[in-house]
């Protein structure tokens, strides 16, 4: 049966999935989060493992999943298998929450993406507004090119921001008596 619709999985003629699950010290097959019919999928003939960047539990979560999935469904659409595979990019923090997951509590991809994101989405850098930017001003002894360079710094970590508005905030940041500058000195 397909985890993500009432439709049957069509059956692959390829080689059975090993899969690398770390469970709680047991060598227990009944530890793994994954519902047996996990268990039994097989890997489409002359599928490879992809070569996708291991998850930085700093990096969002959501983010993170549409990328895998996007690259995954170039290959297969068996969910199954892309659970299975997620699985194999997560890095060692990430693995040992994996293997900590109640035996048997993963049975489709979007209750395996929804835990994954709500566990590693307290982890992301939240990024900052615009109105962020309001509160950054040219101190006194600071040059133009210092200014620009903090400013830039924190540009690069606001959401959404569109020019007109970063130009603004950055010249209402200036000092006015600063306007006129010395350009090999500055």
């Amino acid at each position: 049966m397909n985890p993500w619709s009432d439709e049957p999985i069509p059956k692959h003629t390829g080689q059975t999935i090993k899969i690398r699950v770390e469970t709680s010290g047991k060598d227990d097959e009944s530890d793994i989060p994954f519902v047996d019919q996990f268990m039994h999928t097989q890997f489409p003939e002359r599928f490879r493992m992809l070569t996708i960047e291991q998850y930085k539990e700093t990096r969002d979560p959501k983010e993170y999943i549409r990328r895998f999935r996007n690259v995954m469904v170039q290959y297969t659409l068996n969910y199954w298998l892309i659970c299975l595979t997620l699985q194999q990019t997560f890095g060692d923090l990430t693995f040992r929450w994996f293997g900590r997951l109640p035996s048997r509590s993963i049975s489709i991809f979007s209750g395996f993406r929804k835990a994954f994101v709500r566990q590693f989405m307290r982890s992301v850098k939240r990024m900052k507004s615009l109105a962020h930017l309001s509160n950054l001003k040219q101190e006194n002894n600071e040059t133009l090119k210092k200014y620009l360079t903090r400013f830039g710094k924190e540009v690069a970590h606001v959401k959404d921001a569109n020019d007109v508005a970063i130009t603004a905030v950055f010249t209402n940041g200036l000092q006015s008596e600063r306007l006129s500058f010395n350009p090999w000195r500055d």
